[in-house]
């Protein structure tokens, strides 16, 4: 059940939601068509309604792509809802549900504050609304709309937060588990490299490839003499600086080399806000020592 609930307020299936809703909270106008009491024609305000709709079901990926973009397109439907309310009766309108749509948008989209910003631009067009339809209002159900202003769309914000926040941590335990299996991986590889050459190689493609940053460097380090050298950078660049690599009778048992790695620009593609920018693990290959940072 959870699971079917999560799946409906998903970002790319939220407004798919919102354009079933408008449909059907067009059932009780349809079941009011003989009303009288209404500055225009019922039937041309359901007709005016089912266009609305039906271009809003046609075109709902662009005009979904362009609400996120710019959130400030629902006023232009909270001003078409007030004036379906002005003109079919105000208070007493069979769209009053219907012009809870852009409000519920405003909810699903950007959580509470969107449910706020929503509710409290619609509240003084729904009075003016009423006030425009010239149509006696009963207090108590005045009231009751305008209290379903404010409440119904911080009930769907509510839901709307939590699983928004279930999702980024989903995404940040699947990115922290992939990177595990890339340092796991990566070791293995490491314990089976013949010499220091490919420890270097297989450290830089892991870096580059399976963590995805875009470039990185990996040096020799002597510690006992204090020297760096070795460098290899990938992909390869001819603009990076030629080094002398580190002299070959350092391979003794007294002296060690460590080779370290460092990412020298940032990752194409960043998983998550708990990306981790380096990796840390050591191997020893032939008496000597390979660390990489």
């Amino acid at each position: 059940m959870i699971n079917k609930i999560e799946t409906i307020f998903q970002s790319n299936r939220v407004f798919i939601f919102l354009v079933i809703f408008r449909w059907a909270s067009l059932i009780p106008a349809l079941l009011t068509l003989n009303e009288t009491n209404t500055l225009l024609p019922p039937l041309l305000v359901f007709i005016l309604a089912l266009a609305v709709n039906g271009v809003v079901s046609f075109f709902n990926r662009p005009l979904n792509k362009l609400v996120i973009d710019s959130p400030i397109l629902l006023g232009a439907d909270l001003l078409f809802s007030a004036f379906i309310l002005a003109v079919s009766g105000g208070s007493h309108s069979p769209y009053y549900l219907y012009a809870l749509s852009p409000l519920l948008a405003g909810a699903l989209f950007f959580q509470v504050r969107g449910a706020l910003m929503a509710s409290l631009i619609f509240m003084p067009l729904y009075i003016l609304a009423n006030l425009f339809s010239q149509t006696p209002s009963d207090n108590i159900v005045l009231a009751s709309q305008l209290a379903g202003i404010w409440m119904l769309p911080l009930l769907f914000a509510y839901p709307s937060t939590l699983l928004k926040s279930v999702n980024q941590t989903t995404a940040e335990l699947s990115a922290a588990h992939r990177q595990l299996e890339i340092l796991h991986d990566l070791t293995v590889l490491l314990q089976a490299a013949p010499d220091l050459i490919s420890v270097q190689e297989r450290v830089l493609g892991a870096v580059v490839t399976d963590l995805g940053f875009s470039k990185a460097v990996v040096a020799m380090v002597d510690p006992s003499r204090e020297e760096i050298g070795g460098w290899l950078v990938y992909p390869p660049d001819d603009s990076f600086p030629q080094t002398k690599p580190l002299p070959s009778n350092l391979k003794t048992a007294k002296s060690s080399r460590r080779c370290s790695t460092a990412t020298i620009s940032p990752p194409k593609i960043k998983p998550s806000s708990t990306t981790h920018n380096s990796t840390t693990g050591s191997t020893r290959i032939n008496g000597s020592s390979c660390r990489f940072i």
